[in-house]
């Protein structure tokens, strides 16, 4: 899904208490990257609570030349080991449209590599990586100049460079990959997607649209209006969470346990909201707001670009 601004991904650091719903707490480790607002940049930060945010690198951010909106960076995602950082990069297409991308990183913000570069005026969704950490999925949409329309998931090698595409003409979200296949959102229901042959079932079509996550062990979380649902890879309901008082999520990602699920929720106002949720109890805990960390940006004439995809490692 094509958005704008807000990264958040959590891997082993130190220990925090939380203050929770009802004046509870909780204690676990944890350490935040974010993609937040700068005057004109998008800037991806290192957060420790009770730390200043640290950036790592930024991207200007705003309207090329053909009149379109380009997100310098957006919807990142940290790889299975925790050492690398995948995220879709605009950039200007000069009196042209924006030029979509699909970039990767040292977890420190070295070692810049672009994998995928479109052609302008393209759309490049959300990365995804695969359980191995050796490819990246990603959706892929184009406009003729004719006024003819496409779309597609695309599987790049981080090594090779080398593409593949695979079909997702009904595809209505972003494709995630997890152990049992890429799950990803259609008209018709969720779709489960074998990379190797490129072949799609449909795991349930109770539930059609929602942000999804793959759980280490194989469940798929479904985040709807009122409820997260877990899916098992056969399509049967085995667990249902209520969402944060925030609201829907608007993003959710596993911990790597597969006992919490970290949430990011958000009003039409303000910045977003972090929560952690343990499975087995329901119950969720705010964690701390960080300033820098921006929902919306404003782009003349009055566009808002959204995001506040979510990752732990």
């Amino acid at each position: 899904m094509k958005r704008v601004v807000a990264m958040v991904a959590l891997g082993a650091a130190l220990v925090l208490a939380v203050a929770g719903c009802g004046g509870s707490t909780a204690t676990f480790r944890h350490e935040i990257l974010l993609l937040g607002h700068g005057n004109g940049t998008g800037r991806i930060f290192l957060w420790r609570p009770g730390l200043r945010p640290k950036p790592l690198t930024e991207s200007a951010y705003g309207v090329s030349g053909g009149g379109e909106f380009f997100s310098g960076m957006s919807d990142g995602v940290w790889s299975p080991d925790g050492r690398s950082i995948a995220f879709e990069a605009d950039s200007p297409g000069g009196l042209a449209p924006p030029n979509p991308g699909i970039v990767v990183m040292r977890s420190d913000g070295t070692h810049v590599k672009p994998l995928a570069i479109g052609h302008m005026g393209a759309v490049y969704g959300s990365p995804s990586w695969s359980p191995d950490g050796r490819q990246i999925v990603y959706k892929r949409e184009s406009t003729s100049f004719y006024g003819a329309s496409w779309q597609n998931f695309a599987i790049v090698d981080v090594s090779s460079e080398r593409l593949r595409a695979l079909p997702a003409a009904l595809a209505t979200g972003d494709p995630v990959w997890g152990k049992p296949g890429i799950a990803y959102a259609s008209d018709s229901g969720i779709m489960l997607l074998d990379p190797t042959s490129g072949d799609s079932r449909l795991m349930t079509g109770d539930v059609t649209s929602g942000t999804l996550a793959w759980s280490p062990g194989g469940e798929l979380a479904v985040a709807e209006s009122a409820q997260i649902v877990l899916l098992a890879a056969s399509g049967q309901v085995v667990g249902k969470l209520p969402v944060p008082v925030d609201g829907r999520p608007c993003g959710i990602a596993w911990s790597p346990d597969g006992k919490q699920i970290l949430a990011s929720t958000s009003t039409t106002t303000g910045n977003p909201s972090l929560w952690v949720g343990t499975v087995s109890t329901k119950r969720w805990r705010r964690l701390p707001p960080v300033a820098v960390w921006k929902r919306a940006v404003a782009v003349p004439p009055r566009k808002y670009t959204y995001d506040c995809a979510i990752s732990w490692s």
